[in-house]
């Protein structure tokens, strides 16, 4: 029964690092006030190209469905996602810094290669006796 649990746990780990190339650029937003909403996130982003105005916008939640600081912005593309995170990147959202960080694993081919790349070093490393 563990046996199984942990091989679910492996299989979701490279579930999320595996590219889908239906979703758009975005960028990680890291610091939000706890009361943001995702209207303030909208006017943050004002005059940049988001990926659509309904799933734009993804707010982290925690396991209490609290909210946990972080979100995921949607761009258009790749270009606009780097143009605001050059333009904004640590400007304030009310009292608080906003870290924003640049993730192209899930829409950029030059992305998608490098975290292909990556989950590849990952298996090399962690079966590393396996096929020798």
């Amino acid at each position: 029964m563990a046996k199984t649990a942990a091989h679910n746990f492996q299989a979701f780990r490279c579930m999320s690092i595996l590219h889908n190339r239906n979703r758009p650029p975005r960028l990680r937003v890291r610091g939000l006030p706890f009361g943001a909403k995702k209207e303030d996130l909208l006017e943050f982003f004002k005059g940049y190209k988001l990926a659509s105005s309904e799933d734009s916008i993804f707010m982290i939640l925690t396991k209490d469905k609290k909210p946990s600081g972080e979100a995921f912005v949607f761009f258009a593309d790749a270009q606009e996602a780097l143009r605001a995170q050059k333009e904004k990147h640590l400007k304030f959202l009310g009292n608080r810094y906003l870290e924003l960080l640049v993730d192209f694993s899930l829409g950029d081919p030059q992305g998608w290669l490098y975290t292909r790349e990556l989950s590849e070093q990952i298996d090399r490393k962690r079966y590393i006796g396996d096929n020798r």
